[in-house]
């Protein structure tokens, strides 16, 4: 019998026999689920039926149980709480039979299983769900600790038939968790010697880009003037609003952002207020085509305003993606995500702003990290953990 315990970001199963203590030194066997310890039945439609992955699935469990193993699965389930089609109870049936089916031969055994329902500090490869467990544990994690899951990066088609993986997720939550990584073949196939051993990591890798660390300060010097216009261009997570908020603010412009005015029409408005009363005015949007730096820009001709500037903050758009992640694991969840679709669309988007759009003056800002924020521990290590 599982026993449940559910909140808005995750869902955390528990069944373990009357006989079992936690011991203090934890010996973990995490695991993804689906396409690792399970599939899609053959020849069933999506949710109609589950088969294990591999015959050798219950015994190896089984063995592994004999060995005082703690078998726990993480499990990416965003549909949860994306797909009004979803059936919670349904799902969580399913999980019983799984559990009833790997765990009715033992008579001493841990079993958990955690999933995701967002897109937030829970989904791998963030390590908030491997928090929860640990937290509740209670326990050190033993080195013979690991964790297995199908999405590794593979390059090459694998045994079960799969040309190449869809993702690279439990590799990398593997790694941020410090476990050393099995794939599905590597664990329930006996004498399996890996072949497809070619794998590459998507994104960035955070110790490559700790090197630009350099002074902001001594990179770019911010001069004001009066009765001037200026719109910043850049993804977020670029460090845009951290720019501003530092270099152009505290020199009296008037502040407008998406984020806080909720709306692009009560951001026009703020502007054109600001206009009215001769005031300077900068926008903290992401601005990155022509029609939505022109809304702004058409703003500042009608007023005669002759200083219209366009920053942009030229960053690698992989590390601005990491560094939106960065922002949301550090404040450990407040800040949302900003998804990969909203990325992808406006990185399509995106145009260089030139003088044809009727700026005066366009300055580029170089992206590069404050030595000040890697001396915070909690940022760092939110900044090295693979997103």
């Amino acid at each position: 019998m599982i026993t449940w315990k559910e909140t808005n970001d995750y869902l955390l199963g528990i069944s373990n026999s009357e006989k079992y203590a936690v011991p203090k030194t934890l010996k973990i066997a995490a695991f993804d689920l689906d396409d690792t310890i399970i599939r899609l039945q053959r020849g069933k439609k999506k949710n109609d039926g589950w088969e294990f992955i591999d015959a050798n699935v219950q015994q190896s469990i089984h063995d592994l149980v004999e060995k005082k193993y703690m078998i726990i699965i993480f499990t990416n389930q965003a549909g949860m709480t994306v797909s009004k089609n979803f059936d919670i109870n349904a799902w969580k049936k399913k999980i019983d039979e799984i559990a009833i089916a790997l765990f009715s031969a033992s008579k001493k055994y841990y079993f958990a299983i955690m999933a995701a329902k967002c897109y937030d500090i829970y989904r791998k490869p963030n390590i908030g769900m491997w928090n929860v467990i640990t937290k509740m544990l209670r326990g050190e994690i033993s080195e013979k600790s690991f964790y297995c899951g199908d999405a590794a990066g593979r390059l090459e088609k694998d045994i079960y038939g799969k040309k190449g993986d869809f993702a690279d997720t439990d590799r990398k939550f593997a790694i941020n968790i410090g476990l050393s990584f099995y794939t599905p073949e590597d664990v329930f196939i006996r004498n399996f010697e890996t072949a497809n051993d070619k794998y590459k990591l998507s994104g960035i890798n955070p110790k490559k880009f700790l090197k630009s660390v350099c002074d902001p300060d001594e990179e770019y010097e911010f001069k004001p003037r009066k009765k001037e216009l200026i719109l910043v261009v850049g993804f977020p997570g670029s460090g845009k609003s951290e720019f501003v908020k530092n270099h152009i603010v505290p020199n009296g412009y008037e502040y407008v952002n998406r984020d806080t005015c909720k709306t692009k029409a009560k951001c026009l408005k703020l502007t054109r207020d600001a206009l009215e009363k001769n005031k300077s005015v900068v926008i903290d949007n992401t601005n990155v085509d022509y029609n939505s730096r022109m809304a702004y820009v058409a703003l500042g001709l009608e007023f005669q305003y002759k200083h219209i500037r366009c920053i942009l903050i030229d960053i690698d758009f992989d590390l601005a993606k990491h560094l939106n992640n960065t922002r949301h694991v550090y404040s450990d969840g407040e800040i949302p995500l900003v998804s990969d679709i909203a990325y992808n669309i406006m990185k399509k988007k995106f145009e260089v702003p030139t003088k044809g759009e009727c700026f005066d003056k366009i300055e580029t800002v170089k992206f590069c990290f404050d030595s000040e924020k890697l001396e915070d521990k909690k940022w760092k290590k939110a900044f090295m953990q693979l997103s």
